[in-house]
């Protein structure tokens, strides 16, 4: 998903990675779906998606579903999605100390338990321009999140991750895009070295 959305001859392609993996849900759950239709669901233009689509084929994540029917993913597409889907899981909350907001859950991540560990996700987030967010660890069921006011990380803890284990990030809804980049090039890191 990163290669996809890497830069190319200097420009920015106008979509992220989470554009990817959204893109790779679409076209793994539904029927075929044009270009049009596309760009709208990911609130994206013509040329980006054009560029997405490319990318995709190019990959070997998507195919041509026939003539003008659009696209549809390939099995590696599908796979990709479904293993990225276990190690990033979103959610949508009300009630946060930021307001309506998006949890990512990274099960294959080893929780935060101190503020080095913190300070570790968070600049992950922050070299994506995710500057508002929360970030915590789930061990056991339990949610921490070190160095937030006890008022703020009470309110936290009563939301369930839905995993045993893992690093748990809280941003605002329309930061979402930028905190998965930042989420995913952490578990790149710890599992490409």
């Amino acid at each position: 998903m990163l290669r996809a959305a890497e830069s190319s001859r200097g420009g920015s392609v106008g979509y992220t990675p989470y554009h990817v993996y959204t893109a790779l849900k679409l076209l793994s759950e539904e029927d075929p779906l044009g270009r049009p239709r596309l760009q709208r669901l990911l609130g994206l233009g013509e040329a980006p998606v054009k560029t997405l689509l490319q990318r995709l084929e190019a990959l070997g994540l998507a195919a041509k579903a026939g003539k003008g029917r659009g696209h549809t993913a390939t099995e590696k597409g599908r796979s990709l999605y479904r293993q990225v889907e276990e190690a990033v899981r979103l959610y949508r909350v009300r009630t946060t100390p930021l307001g309506e907001a998006i949890v990512i859950v990274t099960p294959v991540l080893e929780p935060v338990r101190d503020l080095v560990g913190v300070y570790r996700v968070r600049d992950y987030l922050v070299a994506e321009n995710c500057r508002l967010c929360i970030v915590g660890g789930v061990d056991n069921g339990v949610p921490q999140y070190p160095g937030l006011p006890e008022e703020e990380a009470g309110e936290l803890r009563g939301l369930d991750p839905g995993v045993a284990r893992g690093v748990v990030v809280v941003v605002p809804r329309e930061c979402v895009a930028k905190a998965f980049t930042g989420v995913l090039r952490l578990i790149s890191a710890e599992y490409c070295r």
